[in-house]
């Protein structure tokens, strides 16, 4: 089961989506979804942080991005998920839901996540960036 999951950096809000497969179509999907709960404003931008995964990058997303002009997609470094503040809420999802869980059917494992994320929408506040910019030892 796969989790589609946008992160409000201002809010601390999450928008989430399971599916079975994680392609462009289901990517486009998400967008749409996203796209519906973000009121129109005149010369708003929303910006999207995303991984290298190849369907951020495929045909038909791209299609997607030219027919949604007020979407901007910026992209970490390869192996640098770390920068991009939804891997906080994957790691969290993690520790608390997926390490220790039991699901039945892929179903049950969707219907946990999401679960998760509702209940913590309802206490969301964004995360706080703790690195100083210190050089890390290996």
């Amino acid at each position: 089961m796969n989790l589609f999951a946008a992160l409000r950096v201002h809010s601390g809000e999450t928008h989430a989506m399971t599916c079975k497969t994680r392609n462009s179509m289901d990517l486009i999907r998400f967008l749409d979804e996203i796209d519906q709960t973000i009121p129109p404003a005149a010369g708003r931008q929303i910006i999207a942080i995303m991984d290298n995964l190849s369907t951020h990058k495929s045909k038909d997303t791209k299609a997607w991005l030219k027919a949604h002009p007020h979407w901007r997609f910026v992209f970490t470094p390869n192996h640098a998920s770390w920068l991009n503040q939804v891997e906080c809420l994957f790691s969290i999802l993690h520790r608390r839901v997926l390490k220790h869980g039991h699901f039945d059917t892929p179903e049950d494992l969707a219907e946990q996540m999401l679960a998760f994320v509702e209940t913590r929408n309802q206490t969301s506040t964004p995360f706080t960036w703790t690195y100083t910019g210190k050089v890390l030892g290996a």
